[in-house]
């Protein structure tokens, strides 16, 4: 709102002027706390008490002065925190104050938020079993304010999800981005093992205000074939009738696999294969002629896959 004019003063008490009530800050990155002080004068003849001063969301009032004198000034410091926020933005504080004429006003702080470096798509997600071959997750890597933008280097999380970066060519260049594009090839190697993949790759940059970018890397790699559960625990137990445990046998590769026998290496412990619709169970059954005490062996599985011929589950318990 416009600074009041000396022609306004005749009217008594309080009087609030602030100079600059919408603040612009230009580009931020993404990420980042942004913190502007307003400066408020007070050109009345009484007292100026700021009441409350009441921030929109994603925005903090970290102090402000609660009593101005005539002639004097005061300030309003707030931090707008960016981490949840991308492009155009624009956040209030509402000062409620005792001048009468101006019991309410709106300070704004505004940005254009967005990542110094960006990457697109911006993360790496492999779902894969092992042994399969995977399509590659390349990344495309621009700057925002830098035209001779430059990858130096890429540094992989995992000894199994290779890294290289080369300059973009023409028809690998994204439309929304500006001056020299970078591809980083990511693709996750045939002998990846069994587990989760959560971590981050490291671009290393020439940009001298972002000089390395994260991006997220996660996924699972899952066996050819599993037990669900992995095992047979049959607890602690009286063994007068028997007793049996079913895990099932997933398949998550694209082959057909059939379990052609089972056997158990364990005394009293017997296993058989059942099908049902198309799901396959191992049914192994503890019988009243395990001895007494603690057991623990393995029932194999054998299959018609020459990746995995066979497939082990562990049995244990304890008979009373």
């Amino acid at each position: 709102f416009p600074t009041r004019r000396s022609s306004d003063l005749a009217q008594s008490g309080p009087s609030l002027v602030v100079d600059e009530p919408i603040r612009d800050v230009g580009i931020v990155e993404s990420g980042a706390t942004v913190r502007h002080t307003f400066v408020l004068r007070n050109e009345g003849d009484a007292r100026l008490e700021i009441r409350e001063v009441d921030p929109d969301c994603g925005c903090t009032v970290v102090d402000y002065d609660r009593r101005i004198a005539p002639g004097g000034s005061g300030e309003i410091t707030a931090d707008v925190d960016l981490s949840t926020f991308v492009g155009p933005i624009a956040k209030y504080l509402l000062v409620y104050t005792n001048d009468v004429a101006r019991p309410e006003v709106t300070l704004t702080i505004k940005a254009e938020v967005r990542p110094l470096v960006q990457a697109h798509p911006g993360y790496v997600r492999f779902l894969a079993v092992v042994g399969d071959e995977v399509e590659p997750a390349d990344q495309t890597i621009w700057a925002s304010d830098v035209a001779d933008f430059e990858v130096t280097g890429v540094r992989s999380p995992y000894p199994f999800v290779d890294v290289a970066f080369r300059e973009a060519a023409e028809n690998e260049r994204r439309s929304e981005g500006q001056g020299r594009q970078w591809v980083v090839a990511v693709s996750l190697a045939p002998d990846a093992p069994v587990g989760p993949m959560a971590d981050h790759l490291v671009v290393q940059t020439n940009h001298p205000e972002k000089p390395s970018v994260r991006i997220p890397v996660s996924g699972f790699v899952r066996p050819v074939l599993a037990a669900s559960p992995p095992f047979a625990d049959f607890g602690r137990r009286e063994v007068t009738a028997p007793i049996r445990a079913s895990v099932k046998i997933e398949n998550f590769s694209e082959d057909e696999i059939e379990l052609t026998g089972v056997r158990s290496d364990l005394p009293g412990v017997e296993a058989e294969i059942q099908v049902d619709d198309e799901a396959r169970y191992i049914i192994v059954t503890l019988t009243p002629a395990v001895p007494k005490g603690d057991f623990s062996g393995r029932v194999t599985v054998s299959t018609d896959s020459r990746r995995v011929p066979q497939l082990q589950i562990e049995v244990r318990g304890t008979v009373l």
